[in-house]
């Protein structure tokens, strides 16, 4: 990491800035989708302006297959792939799209032979009874051809120009519905006027071979540096800067397929395309917040309950201690030296000893699932894990398989399951002036519901639920994520958001049920209370999870731990959302709230898509099994 350690620490947040290690990039998203790299020689997020941190990790373009399509046999170099020309080809998908009368298509490559065998060798296309392709020609000239469907063959158009071997070609072909045009290293090299719609392929697009399933033939001996396909027309301006060299993915408009097997270091302000993000990570600073109800965990029959107000909080390096005006976070059920009024340093950031934590943006997605049903998987597979918006949930997968794969997904990271202190750290974010709460009037707003109820990432609701469990039925009314201007009137997907805006975290509320990492002690205090599933041997390290003291009463609430967003919430009281289901709950935005206990010792947060009024950033609640098909997981980092 640069140096940069400096300046961060004279910045607002006293000290407390981004660790940027190991494969995290920062990035800024724009109101668009744009997701840019970040300068870290300038400050990429404002806390005070409610704007976070964000970072991301980018899928490895040549392992992470499930994200690009498959590569068969073919060679990875060190900034490229090689293809053998002999049975090597790479399965990008999109077979059957219609592009109806625009699309571009590009790659960046090099030819290790040129065969002077009369057969037409295919480069990127999928051209079979449709589609497009570029192609060297049966003598060895670069070809640009499209199917129409008002045609019975290919028309096609040569650039007039034999590769030599080793060299480094930009390859460019575009329709517009009139034209279309070939460029090689930006500059055009052959036109040819033809109207018409271009004919779908029931193939897949591929790289370096004919795209027919079952004969894959006309196999190119290439290497690939990168390829994009769009679902539009590059301009002959953007090809000329952006596809002169390397390909530069400026914009990202109708871009369907993107891979770049170079290894080099992303510049500053240069666009990173959706398709190579993994995941996307938010810096929870680390802070201490001053402690406002340390004695009424209780359940009130009366139904007095607090109501939600803005949590104060400071950033800064040092941990508190314990004397008149601070205190250290004690453990379950205790209060130590800890009172109201008192400041204390969010537990979140004592257990690793770090100056903030990363953590999931979105809850959890299976990679490669194209439905909810696919995403349920109780597997250990921390290659699975994605972090992004509009992808399904990973559900129903048991706590211990969840547990492994988040400890397994980077382990130079520290990854590991949320723990319940720190869906707590960002609940307390979030209920302050630089989340959710307005700094001159100090009131705070409800974070949106994800309504989806096929577990879909980064939705809002496009209407405020007015009912809770068994009464909501306002699945059909929602917003997909997407980076839109902020708006105070709804719909927006920013409503979904901690901080209004798309620097936040999302699917705190609803969506799927998220297992944290709490576990209840036996009755001896010393042991993890086990199952017939959970075993201490399971959990041999402490620090990845939160420790509760026993109870047979899941109404105890008198067992939290200071910040993690439990026992401060009461008292609570008894709240009849239907006449078929009455929960309890605090008076922080009606959230349901039920403590683990003998008979449930899985902690789920935020409520699912169907939990209305009930479910929130600040909902608790207990499960029997460890697993379930509105359950998932959220991954954190600590660096």
């Amino acid at each position: 990491v640069p140096d940069f350690h400096t300046y961060y620490k004279e910045s607002i947040l006293n000290g407390a800035y981004p660790e940027l290690k190991g494969d995290l990039i920062p990035v800024t998203i724009d109101n668009e989708g744009t997701v840019r790299k970040a300068d870290i020689n300038e400050k990429w997020y404002s806390y005070e302006s409610h704007e976070w941190a964000n970072a991301i990790i980018k899928q490895n373009s040549y392992d992470a297959l499930d994200a690009y399509g498959k590569v068969n046999g073919a060679t990875k170099e060190k900034d490229y792939v090689s293809l053998d020309g002999v049975d090597d080809y790479i399965d990008l998908g999109l077979e059957n799209h219609d592009f109806g009368n625009t699309a571009s298509i590009a790659i960046r490559l090099s030819f290790n032979k040129i065969d002077v065998d009369s057969i037409w060798d295919y480069i990127l296309g999928n051209a079979e009874n449709g589609g497009l392709v570029l192609q060297n020609n049966n003598e060895n000239v670069l070809n640009f051809a499209i199917f129409l469907k008002n045609g019975s063959t290919y028309t096609g158009i040569d650039a007039n120009i034999i590769p030599e071997l080793n060299k480094i070609y930009t390859v460019v072909g575009t329709y517009d519905g009139s034209k279309m045009s070939i460029y090689i290293d930006g500059k055009l090299v052959g036109s040819k006027e033809i109207i018409g719609e271009i004919k779908p392929s029931t193939m897949p697009f591929n790289i370096g071979a004919n795209p027919d399933q079952n004969t894959h033939n006309r196999f190119s001996n290439i290497n690939v540096y990168q390829a994009a396909i769009y679902d539009r027309v590059l301009t002959e301006e953007e090809i000329k800067s952006y596809f002169s060299n390397e390909i530069k993915i400026h914009d990202n408009t109708e871009l369907l397929k993107y891979v770049d097997f170079t290894e080099r270091e992303e510049e500053a302000e240069e666009i990173i395309p959706e398709d190579i993000i993994e995941s996307y990570f938010v810096w929870i600073p680390k802070y201490r917040y001053k402690l406002f109800n340390t004695d009424n965990f209780s359940y009130d029959a009366n139904g007095n309950v607090a109501s939600p107000h803005e949590i104060e909080i400071k950033f800064g390096l040092t941990n508190t201690i314990d004397d008149e005006e601070e205190c250290i976070a004690p453990p379950s059920g205790e209060k130590g030296n800890c009172g109201n009024g008192k400041w204390m340093t969010h537990p979140a950031f004592t257990a690793f000893d770090t100056n903030g934590i990363w953590v999931g943006k979105f809850e959890t997605g299976y990679e490669g699932a194209t439905s909810s049903t696919e995403a349920r998987q109780d597997t250990l597979e921390p290659d699975k894990v994605i972090v992004k918006p509009n992808v399904y949930a990973w559900s129903n997968i048991y706590l211990t398989n969840s547990y492994q794969t988040s400890l397994g997904y980077n382990k130079n990271l520290n990854s590991h399951m949320m723990k319940n202190t720190e869906w707590g750290a960002v609940a307390y974010l979030t209920q302050s002036i630089y989340g959710r709460c307005d700094k001159n009037t100090k009131t705070c707003e409800e974070i949106m519901i994800n309504n989806a109820k096929n577990y879909v990432t980064g939705v809002a609701a496009k209407n405020k639920p007015t009912t809770g469990l068994n009464a909501y039925t306002d699945y059909e009314n929602i917003t997909p994520y997407q980076s839109n201007e902020i708006s105070n009137v709804y719909p927006t997907s920013m409503e979904a958001s901690t901080t209004k805006n798309n620097t936040g975290i999302f699917d705190m509320s609803g969506g799927i049920w998220e297992q944290v990492m709490g576990i209840m002690l036996d009755e001896s205090g010393t042991s993890i209370y086990e199952d017939t599933n959970l075993k201490k041997e399971d959990l041999p390290d402490p620090r990845y999870y939160d420790a509760y003291k026993y109870s047979t009463n899941r109404g105890d609430y008198t067992r939290g731990i200071l910040g993690d967003a439990t026992s401060e919430m009461g008292p609570f009281k008894r709240e009849e959302y239907t006449t078929k289901s009455q929960r309890n709950i605090s008076g922080w935005y009606q959230d349901e709230s039920w403590f683990i206990y003998n008979n449930a010792l899985y902690i789920p947060r935020g409520g699912s898509f169907s939990d209305g009024v009930g479910g929130g950033i600040f909902t608790l609640s207990r499960n029997q099994n460890g697993i379930s098909i509105v359950m998932g997981f959220r991954i954190v980092l600590a660096v």
